[in-house]
């Protein structure tokens, strides 16, 4: 049994190797023998084993990592994979997105857009940023116009844990930043 410090390590370990991993199926999935390989190649994580691996899946309340069979992928949709995987669909009317007090003037200038391959993540609610985004406790909320940016054609996709995903949000939606 890992302890929980390890899990916490193990899962970042992980999500590192899913995201730089070169080659996928159409639906981000690589096999765990794959991702074994890869982590066994660290001599911190040459011990970990397939039901370390599946341990680390299930205890994660955060899921950000799932599970198919003998297949492992993130959870966090790259755009490369994400039309094969997940529909378009209509937002609630407002949406929050949770930053650091120094991005805010580039948002404000460009809007809020993508890191490398990853879709923007969009919440509901404030209070699910504040339990998902633990790391930073300063975090500036910037409030956005969702259902207008719909209306207008931006496309938003469905996520888990209640997120919406979306590719960019121009300056034009963004109603607040508190």
């Amino acid at each position: 049994m890992l302890s929980s410090r390890t899990v916490v390590n193990l899962s970042k370990q992980i999500e590192k190797v899913l995201f730089n991993v070169v080659e996928s199926d159409e639906f981000g999935f690589i096999t765990i023998d794959e991702l074994l390989e890869e982590l066994n190649k660290h001599p911190a994580w040459e011990y970990i084993q397939y039901s370390d691996i599946t341990d680390v899946v299930k205890s994660s309340p955060l899921k950000r990592l799932e599970i198919s069979g003998n297949k492992i992928r993130l959870n966090r949709p790259l755009k490369t994979v994400s039309s094969a995987i997940f529909n378009n669909v209509m937002p609630p009317n407002t949406l929050y997105y949770g930053t650091s007090f120094v991005g805010i003037s580039r948002i404000k200038t460009f809007g809020i857009r993508s890191y490398r391959d990853q879709y923007i993540k969009l919440y509901p609610d404030k209070r699910l940023i504040q339990v998902l985004v633990h790391r930073n406790s300063h975090i500036v909320y910037v409030e956005i116009d969702a259902l207008k940016a719909y209306k207008d054609g931006i496309n938003f996709v469905k996520g888990n844990l209640n997120t919406y995903l979306v590719e960019h949000i121009p300056p034009k939606y963004i109603n607040k930043i508190t």
